[in-house]
């Protein structure tokens, strides 16, 4: 019996394990000295995931990274028990001690981000064991960083570094500059390169190396010769081919490696030429035709095609079939049967409010789409593929629940006018699939009489909308919402543990922070909170302590008030224990 419990624990303590290391798989966790401090229980429960201290082996890649600005922080971290945690490192240098830097509690990093002043003078030997360094800043600094033989990824903004003194074994390197000089060589390991520039000098002609995989890069049809890019039939999306006149699509046959192309010119005369280059798969344009497009302008094999500013007809055979994505923002003109390729995934009309009253006008491959309106859609019209949906200006609400696909699972919608919303003798039901659910109203409103929530929601954003109590399903765990008045304790059910505010930056009022709230994400850093949480502001984690009262009577019975509560909460059983162990982790959420 004793023999059966023990597996049972065992088993149960393992598979809880491995499905926290897996929710964390990939992961950053990004925290101040005030979360390490305090919350450091919490990060040991992922440190045999991130470096296990007897053997190194890593289970899962999870990143810890602290974030410090402070010399006295720093200094702190330093002679800290569990830095071990720690296995990325965020330093603004101006005002921190060099020799700190350069002390042996810093072995154990590997990734490393510098935020340099741009008139930086002193010198940094970084650590033979980092493997990631990102720089920031040093515009005007020389040679005062001595890169690692170990390095695999580089990232520098500003920084004037040395591409010629590159370690052989990088593989991602990623430079913007303001004048950019170029090797004549890259090295041979390096698989992902992205170059940004103003002014570019250097060898007139740069070799990029066979192993690259990944090309990020804006070029112009002047900078084509200067990389001697390696083309054995794979071509790099990601580098993209800016065109301002129509006589530049020329060059395309002589870089066979170009699939993306940007026009940005006035259109009147490009659309006179045809597009039929097999290589282009992709098109980004603000402008289009001020004519309807006509079947055979566009590539054979485009996948992907955006247009800003383009409302004349579309026409049957227009769109290649492969083409999966397609963005049309100021399109407005009638579809019919057969104009958009069954291949199509993806579909953006932001203004789009022309009737669909057929099936097949959507096609059924569709799971994103973008429309203003459903006014003048039909039921049954919209295709069951689609999972996200997007309505920019919705008129005529109750109709809603008749044409929205029944296996939604995020929802996004803007109502027109208040008034649609008056009247209704009964609520509306969304879909219960919905898990992802986002309303924004045109002035401050309550919602609670005639929408309810479906139960399946997880993650809620309300823009406009009064919190009220028993609005919000037990099950969903995050809420975003711009709501400034006070939240009452029993308006959020007790699944929910995240809670973002976007209030305005003179909010005074002490924030009311429902106790099952564990993490609070704001903006706005000067804010006062009714009791202490931990906060995610720009991504980092903290402890933001709660608001002090001046009158020491006051502050008095609060805290003789707090010592009687926690005493009772003691001796009052272990369900609460059970409770804890649940969120403990809530906090190190990427939400």
């Amino acid at each position: 019996m004793m023999d059966n419990l023990f597996y049972a624990l065992w088993r149960n303590k393992y598979l809880n394990n491995r499905v926290r290391l897996k929710r964390f798989e990939n992961h950053k966790i990004i925290i101040d000295y005030t979360y390490l401090e305090s919350n450091y229980r919490h990060l040991l429960t992922l440190y045999t995931a991130i470096n296990n201290k007897n053997n190194g082996d890593r289970d899962c890649n999870i990143s810890i990274e602290f974030k410090c600005s402070d010399s006295d922080q720093f200094a702190q971290f330093e002679n800290f028990e569990h830095r071990y945690l720690i296995n990325c490192l965020y330093l603004t240098i101006k005002g921190i001690d060099i020799n700190l830097f350069h002390s042996d509690a810093l072995l154990h990093i590997t990734k490393l981000t510098l935020e340099l002043d741009n008139y930086e003078e002193t010198r940094f030997d970084i650590p033979q064991q980092v493997t990631d360094l990102t720089i920031r800043g040093g515009r005007f600094a020389k040679d005062i960083i001595n890169l690692p033989s170990g390095l695999k990824r580089l990232d520098v903004v500003f920084y004037p570094v040395n591409l010629n003194t590159l370690p052989n074994g990088i593989t991602s390197l990623s430079v913007k500059q303001h004048i950019l000089t170029l090797p004549k060589f890259f090295p041979p390991s390096l698989s992902t390169l992205d170059l940004a520039w103003e002014v570019n000098k250097g060898h007139p002609v740069c070799q990029l190396p066979d192993s690259l995989t990944d090309l990020r890069m804006r070029f112009e049809v002047h900078d084509l010769p200067t990389f001697n890019v390696p083309y054995s039939g794979k071509d790099f999306p990601n580098a993209i081919f800016s065109i301002y006149e129509p006589g530049q699509l020329e060059h395309l046959e002589l870089y066979p490696w170009v699939s993306a192309i940007n026009i940005d010119y006035d259109p009147d005369s490009f659309w006179d030429q045809k597009l039929d280059y097999k290589q282009i798969k992709t098109i980004d344009s603000f402008y289009c035709s001020p004519e309807p497009l006509i079947p055979g302008v566009l590539p054979p094999q485009l996948e992907s095609f955006t247009c800003e500013i383009y409302d004349q007809s579309l026409t049957s055979g227009l769109f290649s079939k492969h083409l999966k994505s397609l963005v049309l923002c100021e399109f407005d003109s009638p579809l019919t049967v057969g104009v958009l390729p069954n291949t199509l995934t993806n579909l953006q009309m932001f203004d789009f409010s022309q009737a669909i009253d057929q099936p097949d006008i959507i096609p059924n491959s569709v799971t994103k789409l973008s429309l203003k309106d459903i006014s003048l859609v039909s039921p049954g019209a919209l295709p069951s593929s689609i999972t996200d949906l997007h309505l920019t200006c919705l008129n005529m609400f109750p109709t809603i629940i008749n044409v929205i696909p029944n296996r939604l699972k995020t929802f996004r919608f803007t109502v027109s006018s208040f008034n649609l919303m008056k009247g209704l003798t009964l609520p509306v039901q969304l879909p219960s699939s919905i898990m992802d659910l986002r309303i924004s109203l045109p002035n401050l409103g309550s919602i609670k009489s005639f929408l309810h929530l479906p139960t399946a929601l997880r993650s809620l954003d309300l823009y406009n909308v009064e919190i009220e109590k028993n609005l919000i399903p037990n099950g969903c765990f995050y809420l975003s919402t711009n709501y400034n008045k006070p939240i009452s304790d029993n308006a959020l059910p007790p699944s929910l543990t995240h809670l973002k505010l976007d209030i305005y930056y003179d909010h005074s009022e002490v924030i009311n922070i429902p106790p099952s709230v564990d993490l609070l994400i704001v903006s706005y850093e000067n804010l006062r909170v009714n009791r202490d949480v931990v906060v995610k502001q720009f991504g980092v984690l903290s402890l933001m302590k709660k608001h002090i009262e001046t009158n020491i009577d006051k502050r008095e019975s609060n805290l003789k008030k707090n010592l009687l509560n926690l005493q009772q909460t003691f001796f009052a059983g272990w369900g609460g224990f059970i409770a804890i162990l649940k969120r403990i982790f809530v906090s190190f959420s990427s939400i």
